[in-house]
């Protein structure tokens, strides 16, 4: 377990239920002089997310710092400092490398801040659920200014560097009197069957007041961002990648057609697995097996292209299916 009490501390538990504070806790310090002096830095906040990254071996938190130097700040913080988010990384979950922050506020976006982001692995992608705050907002146009608050999503593909993309991935609700019409900030996601469950908080009027709740969004798995072709047929190309397993399940929405073929470092089709070589998709699913004339064992462990023809598609994701079983 993680979680704050001066800085960041650990526990750690035999069942699950139980659990036995670190005896040198805080692991990482909170503070670093007195706060809003000269000098001061907030080395970690209150909020404190976290995972196990299995392409590093690693565990990942996501956690709020206080970063100086930002203008008009509201009041109830001195001006200059805004929440903003950090990561750390350890290996034995005792030793933590200090936080750096990731990703800054926009200074033309008003009172634009961060309140932490929840990290996952999915495949060979890190995804970070962000959540965006703006105090100086009011959930209704004249209304009191209580702040509100929606999610954003982040991608990496190293875990330490990362991509905001500034659309809402999860937004507060538009409907006055609504339980989230305030705040949506997403806390975690479990995949179940071939849906994702989002679980998130809800702020009925703002960050400063009101009822706050839990709810759950649902997602199509794996539906996080797609690739979308119109009625024109348009082409995705992969760069080279090394494939390995017994298939390629593709997870699509495709309410015109999608085809593939798979080519070698130069371009060129490989045999038996060219455009005409492959049966056709249609339909929605998130794992529609690919099929080609060719074997997918002859393309195994060398470097190829995957390319995607699609009209009328949304494309979410391809997998290799290692097993029979899958």
């Amino acid at each position: 377990m993680a979680y704050f009490h001066q800085g960041l501390a650990v526990a750690f538990s035999a069942d699950g239920l139980r659990f036995e504070p670190y005896g040198e806790n805080p692991v990482i310090v909170a503070d670093e002089g007195t706060p809003y002096e000269r000098g001061y830095v907030n080395v970690i906040g209150d909020i404190i997310d976290g995972c196990w990254d299995p392409l590093h071996k690693r565990y990942l938190i996501g956690c709020k710092i206080n970063q100086g130097g930002y203008p008009g700040k509201p009041n109830h913080h001195q001006e200059g400092w805004r929440r903003t988010v950090g990561m750390s990384v350890s290996k034995d979950f005792i030793n933590w490398k200090r936080p750096w922050q990731i990703v800054k506020p926009d200074l033309d976006h008003g009172i634009e801040e961060f309140y932490g982001f929840q990290p996952m692995v999915r495949g060979n992608l890190y995804l970070g659920f962000l959540r965006v705050l703006r105090d100086d907002l009011s959930a209704d146009k004249g209304g009191p200014v209580r702040g509100i608050g929606w999610t954003e999503l982040l991608t990496s593909r190293d875990g330490e560097g990362w991509t905001r993309h500034r659309d809402e991935f999860l937004d507060r609700s538009q409907e006055p009197g609504t339980w989230d019409h305030a705040m949506a900030w997403v806390a975690d996601c479990v995949t179940v069957g071939d849906k994702e469950y989002v679980y998130y908080g809800g702020y009925l009027s703002g960050h400063k007041g009101g009822n706050r709740q839990l709810g759950m969004a649902v997602l199509r798995k794996n539906g996080f961002v797609s690739r979308d072709a119109g009625v024109d047929e348009s082409v995705l190309r992969t760069p080279l990648v090394v494939l390995d397993g017994i298939g390629l399940a593709v997870n699509a929405a495709v309410e015109g057609q999608m085809r593939m073929r798979i080519s070698d470092e130069q371009g060129r089709p490989l045999p038996n697995f060219d455009w005409s070589d492959n049966i056709p998709i249609n339909g929605d699913s998130v794992a529609h097996f690919v099929e080609w004339k060719g074997d997918f064992s002859e393309i195994v462990g060398r470097p190829v292209r995957l390319e995607f023809a699609m009209s009328k598609t949304q494309l979410y994701g391809f997998d290799l299916i290692e097993s029979c079983a899958e």
